[in-house]
């Protein structure tokens, strides 16, 4: 029989496509801005620091991240427009309001964010 691999392991193998690793606000805005879209960034909390890195991995019109900001974040993309987002954190959570719904997501539980409706993360 076949084991199926963990969430761990299937995010571990994007290790070699990282995009970028930075501790600066402006360039994580701007690089994250770049593979989804512009948005308003901000760090929750006066004792966080950002220790952001993305791996990116685009497979014909489909594209697999992995996003670690190190701090907790704000995150204001307004609506998607034009693709869907499907989030599961691997570890902690992302509290999600899409339109007028509140999504916890967590490592269990995988959102789904529909792209013509405002987004805060």
């Amino acid at each position: 029989m076949v084991s199926q691999p963990t969430t761990q392991q299937l995010v571990a193998g994007l290790s070699p496509y990282r995009l970028f690793h930075s501790k600066d606000l402006d360039e994580t805005r701007s690089n994250v801005g770049r593979i989804f879209k512009p948005h308003v960034l901000g760090i929750c909390g006066k004792s966080q620091r950002l220790d952001a890195r993305m791996d990116h991995l685009a497979i014909g019109g489909i594209s697999l991240n992995r996003l670690h900001y190190g701090a907790n974040v704000s995150i204001e993309p307004e609506c998607l427009d034009d693709f869907l987002l499907v989030q599961m954190p691997v570890s902690g959570s992302a509290q999600i309001q899409c339109g007028p719904r509140k999504i916890l997501s967590t490592p269990s539980r995988a959102s789904i964010v529909t792209p013509s409706l405002p987004l805060h993360m």
